[in-house]
């Protein structure tokens, strides 16, 4: 679902970017207030696409970059807490190749997102690695109670776990 709904966003991003350069050519754009809504939808989507390039292929500056680019976004959208917290958390990572350098190096080298395979554009932010853990840890809890319940293996395998302790 999330795969499929981000490659319809994608052609539409593509069919209205490529739409909107042939009207501009052609001295055919005429600014209307449905014009600037799509044209704020196009910023909105690229600065989207930017940061999840930015954290999946572990690029730092483009990272920082988006993050910078959607401050504006949450003070227009009334979200004075992001606003407010992001500001501040950009500030700190500009200020990062002087108050912790070696810090900066390794952010610079990708370090700040979690690879889990060696695949390419496969990275995560460490907090949605942290969730995916949590998700699958709790899936695999529930399918072990559920496998034991269902078989009637439940009494076998405590006795084993207890002599084991």
């Amino acid at each position: 679902p999330y795969s499929r709904g981000m490659e319809a966003h994608r052609a539409f991003y593509e069919a209205r970017r490529i739409m909107l350069l042939e009207s501009q050519e052609e001295n055919l754009y005429i600014p209307t207030a449905m014009s600037k809504f799509w044209e704020t939808y196009l910023r909105l989507f690229e600065i989207c696409l930017a940061h999840q390039y930015a954290e999946r292929a572990g690029k730092w500056d483009l990272y920082v970059q988006s993050l910078e680019a959607m401050i504006p976004l949450f003070f227009a959208t009334s979200r004075l807490k992001y606003s407010k917290w992001l500001s501040v958390h950009v500030e700190k990572m500009k200020a990062l190749p002087t108050t912790a350098p070696k810090v900066h190096e390794e952010c610079l080298n990708g370090t700040f997102v979690v690879r889990r395979t060696t695949r390419r554009f496969s990275s995560v932010s460490p907090d949605m690695a942290l969730e995916q853990t949590l998700n699958k840890d709790v899936s695999l809890g529930y399918q072990i109670k559920t496998m034991q319940e269902t078989s009637g293996f439940s009494q076998p395998i405590s006795r084993l776990l207890s002599t084991l302790s």
